[in-house]
């Protein structure tokens, strides 16, 4: 933290080890995640208040997490999504995360995942699997909107 300017400037890196993702859920009085995940970071930021730090403020994030159940987000109607493994690059930036590259593993196969989050929990996700559907999930973290592309119901209709 530098203190000698007008406003005072934060540098943080660091790492989080076995984060519980309810926790986090809780935290935020939705159960959308469950899990755990480990992370690393660099931050920076300036700012007198939480929201000047947070309007100027830039990070990247690398996220691994493990068994990860999603409880508001239903690919195939029968069951909330569940992630066996989850990766991906985040950026932070303008108060919105930023999915670089991301990629998880589920019973139903391989999907990359790109799109963007907002501190106010407006989401814009995109996942595409290795051999089948693409999905958009758009709303809130507490309330998904999913809709598989019409790429996707073409692909998954012309297969013998």
């Amino acid at each position: 933290v530098d203190f000698t300017t007008a406003s005072p400037t934060i540098h943080a890196t660091g790492t989080f080890d076995r984060v519980g993702l309810a926790k986090v859920a809780d935290l935020m009085d939705d159960d959308w995640i469950s899990g755990n995940a480990d992370a690393t970071y660099e931050f920076s930021g300036t700012g007198k208040s939480v929201a000047d730090i947070l309007s100027s403020s830039s990070a990247e994030l690398y996220v691994n997490a493990h068994d990860c159940q999603l409880p508001h987000i239903t690919l195939n109607e029968d069951a909330p999504l569940h992630m066996e493994h989850f990766t991906a690059d985040l950026v932070f930036n303008n108060g919105r995360f930023q999915i670089k590259q991301g990629n998880f593993e589920s019973a139903e196969g391989k999907y990359s995942v790109s799109g963007t989050a907002l501190l106010n929990r407006n989401i814009n996700i995109k996942l595409i699997h290795t051999d089948g559907p693409e999905y958009s999930i758009n709303g809130t973290i507490a309330e998904p909107r999913v809709a598989a592309s019409k790429k996707a119901v073409a692909r998954i209709t012309t297969q013998p």
